[in-house]
């Protein structure tokens, strides 16, 4: 349960000369079956006076510092889009695009009552490769076109009369968004 947050909490309290420092670790579990909050409480007691004082304050300081932990922010990307249709007939028509930085994908078909089924899909890898499937299947078989970025073999440029085409990489869409796009570390205290 590493990336559940494990909160430090500081209380003194002094009644005349003579105080106490509490130290509470709270760890808050995030899952759902397991929302729960541990505690530990340790405390110190000691005499109010300038050494202990000063003691007290490194202590704080300590106990501030170990606290200290290094936050990332999730990436931040467009939501999926979804739809889909259908008649009494039979025809329909579904798709979805989902936006995802490490590789956006999408997906489209429509039908009819005859069989017939047009449609296309296609997926961005994280390194920039494009490839993007038109195809039609019917009566006469599945027909596939094939366009892509990546650099075929010659043995490969035609199988089974599936045809092929390159398709030009294109400059990727940049944001104009206060948040920054992917996550960065900083610290926060507790």
């Amino acid at each position: 349960m590493e990336d559940d947050p494990l909160i430090n909490i500081l209380a003194l309290n002094c009644l005349g000369d003579d105080c106490r420092l509490y130290v509470r670790q709270v760890r808050v579990y995030k899952r759902a079956h397991l929302r729960r909050i541990l505690s530990v409480v340790t405390f110190v007691r000691f005499q109010k006076s300038a050494p202990a004082m000063k003691v007290l304050i490194i202590l704080a300081l300590a106990v501030a510092a170990q606290s200290a932990a290094v936050v990332y922010h999730p990436a931040w990307w467009p939501a999926a889009s979804a739809y889909q249709a259908k008649d009494a007939l039979g025809n329909y028509v579904f798709g979805h695009h989902d936006s995802h930085p490490g590789g956006p994908s999408f997906h489209s078909e429509s039908g009819d009552i005859s069989g017939k089924k047009v449609g296309s899909y296609g997926v961005k890898d994280p390194d920039g490769k494009v490839r993007i499937v038109d195809y039609v299947a019917d009566h006469e078989g599945f027909k596939a076109n094939i366009k892509t970025s990546e650099k075929l073999a010659e043995d490969h440029k035609d199988p089974a009369g599936v045809t092929t085409s390159e398709v030009k990489p294109v400059a990727p869409v940049v944001y104009a968004h206060p948040y920054p796009y992917f996550g960065h570390p900083y610290l926060v205290a507790y």
